[in-house]
């Protein structure tokens, strides 16, 4: 038996399915959970990054989308301890749910909800066309980690737990379930990229 995730859930019995995404979906770089920002300002130590320690972080700071900056500013930034017992929490519930690993659980939901290509703008001279492009997995799993923390603070917003938003995102995005804010994001991107080709 390998490093349990919070003390409950192995790692080595992990699968990724993703060819792609296979080597930058880590689990276990440190002892710990979090790596205090070893990593900053060093290139390509992002990749390094474990995907749990990613999903913390998002939490603190998740971006802002659009122009409903009040469902993301403030409310949990810097409070690495309170993002954790959210992920923990979420891990538990998704685990009493779905009866299987919540790290398993996690990457099926990666795997599914991240998005192959988006559009991007191209100038020449003075028309401006879209075009699409094949996305970094880099990217690919920021943007699909950005997206269920989104989406589980719209539903929580004044609401309800974001705790509980957290585990029926990811497992609906799991599950390929339209009702996932992450899972329709993705398919909104891929359908304006095939629509720019």
């Amino acid at each position: 038996m390998g490093y349990l995730l919070f003390g409950k859930w192995d790692c080595d019995d992990v699968k990724v399915r993703d060819e792609s995404l296979k080597k930058y979906l880590v689990f276990m770089p440190h002892a710990l959970e979090y790596s205090y920002g070893l990593e900053h300002g060093q290139k390509l130590k992002k990749t390094k990054m474990s995907v749990v320690e990613k999903l913390i972080n998002k939490l603190t700071v998740s971006g802002h989308r659009g122009k409903s900056h009040t469902l993301s500013s403030g409310h949990n930034t810097g409070k690495k301890l309170k993002a954790r017992k959210i992920v923990i929490g979420a891990f538990y519930e998704t685990n009493k749910q779905t009866n299987e690993n919540p790290i398993q659980t996690l990457i099926t939901a990666i795997e599914t909800a991240s998005p192959y290509e988006e559009v991007t703008r191209v100038q020449k001279g003075s028309v401006v066309a879209g075009r699409p492009v094949d996305i970094s997995p880099v990217r690919r799993i920021d943007l699909v980690l950005r997206w269920f923390v989104q989406g589980a603070q719209q539903k929580a917003f004044k609401k309800s737990n974001i705790t509980n938003n957290l585990v029926k995102e990811i497992i609906a995005a799991a599950s390929r379930k339209t009702d996932s804010f992450a899972f329709s994001r993705k398919t909104e991107l891929e359908a304006a990229a095939a629509a720019s080709r």
